[in-house]
């Protein structure tokens, strides 16, 4: 199984892709062969507000978009991390899951969000409402929420309890997102998925 972790903070080197790569770095022994995380943070990874520039398939942007694409396909389960910026999702979460279509159809997302101080709460609320209903990505019910992200996730050696809960939990959920993967792949293989004829969801 493929796991593929987006980090969707709009700052290079942020906290949020610290914890990506924390997940990454636990993702084989929970069932994935490979895990590939895509930082948003970074300019070659940059996504751009003006969505026009992803209907020109010669656009740079759009072709950076179509490789993402094509990542996203392989995978069998993701994971979104993003910080919580004045009590809300980053830009670059919403126009990622403006720009996916069915990439991720009927496959598991688990939710991280981060935050410095005790918030982190409003982008797993507003993720749940947004960008499932024609990607029909399926959140499962668990997800991580990382306070105090600055003091915890640094390294391999465990700083205090704090730091040991959101470790553990960040463990647990992968072991959950991996077992929904296993049990999504048999929907996705049933050949009950009609996406010309029921392409997007209803209102």
């Amino acid at each position: 199984m493929k796991l593929y972790i987006v980090t969707a903070s709009q700052r290079e080197e942020s906290e949020s892709f610290k914890v990506g790569e924390f997940l990454a770095s636990i993702s084989a022994d929970k069932g994935f062969e490979s895990t590939e995380v895509l930082d948003l943070g970074k300019q070659e990874n940059s996504l751009m507000l003006n969505m026009s520039h992803y209907w020109n398939p010669e656009d740079e942007h759009a072709i950076r978009w179509a490789k993402i694409s094509e990542s996203l396909e392989q995978a069998d389960a993701v994971v979104f991390v993003t910080p919580e910026w004045n009590g809300s999702l980053t830009a670059n979460t919403v126009v990622f899951m403006n720009l996916v279509d069915k990439e991720l159809a009927h496959k598991p997302g688990l939710l991280v969000s981060v935050s410095g101080g005790r918030g982190g709460a409003y982008p797993i609320t507003q993720m749940r409402t947004i960008g499932y209903k024609n990607s029909r990505i399926n959140y499962i019910p668990e997800h991580l929420i990382v306070r105090g992200v600055g003091d915890v996730m640094n390294g391999q050696e465990v700083m205090g309890e704090s730091d040991q809960v959101v470790r553990d939990h960040g463990h647990y959920c992968l072991r959950l997102l991996a077992e929904y993967a296993k049990a999504l792949k048999s929907v996705r293989d049933s050949g009950v998925v009609d996406h010309d004829n029921f392409a997007h969801g209803m209102s």
